[in-house]
C-alpha cells in the first residue's frame, strides 16, 4: 500500500493512505492512523475518507516556497530514526508520536486502533 504525508504551513497534516486519505489538525491523530494502515492489507472499509484530501497533490512551486512538505513512507522512516529537530510543530508532532510509537514503551496501542 502506498502511502504518504503531506504537511500545509497552516499546521495540518493529509494523509494519503491507499484508498484513504484524510486531513488531520494534530500529529498524534495523524500518526495513529499512520501506525494502524501498517497492519492492514487494504484500507478500503476506512470510514472518514475525504475525496479532497485524496486528490490533494502539490505543485513543485507549492512545496519550494514553503506551502507544503510531501514525505512518502521512506522519508517517514528516516525521519523516524533520526534524532534531528524537525522544521514545523505539525511534523515534528507527527514524527515525535510516531517515535513512541516505535518505543519499548509505544505510546500508540496497536490493539486499540480500529
Amino acid at each position: 500500500m502506498k502511502r504518504k504525508a503531506i504537511f500545509d504551513n497552516g499546521g495540518g497534516i493529509t494523509l494519503q493512505l491507499g484508498t484513504f486519505a484524510h486531513h488531520y489538525a494534530t500529529g498524534a491523530a495523524a500518526a495513529i492512523d499512520w501506525t494502524a494502515s501498517s497492519f492492514f492489507e487494504t484500507t478500503d472499509d476506512w470510514e472518514g475518507h475525504d475525496e479532497d484530501a485524496m486528490t490533494l497533490d502539490p505543485s513543485y512551486d507549492d512545496e519550494h516556497n514553503g506551502g507544503y512538505l510531501v514525505c512518502t513512507e521512506d522519508d517517514i522512516n528516516t525521519m523516524i530514526s533520526s534524532t534531528d529537530e524537525m522544521f514545523g510543530s505539525n511534523v515534528q508532532a507527527f514524527i515525535e508520536a510516531l517515535q513512541g510509537a516505535h518505543s519499548e514503551e509505544p505510546n500508540i496501542r496497536i490493539d486499540k486502533i480500529r
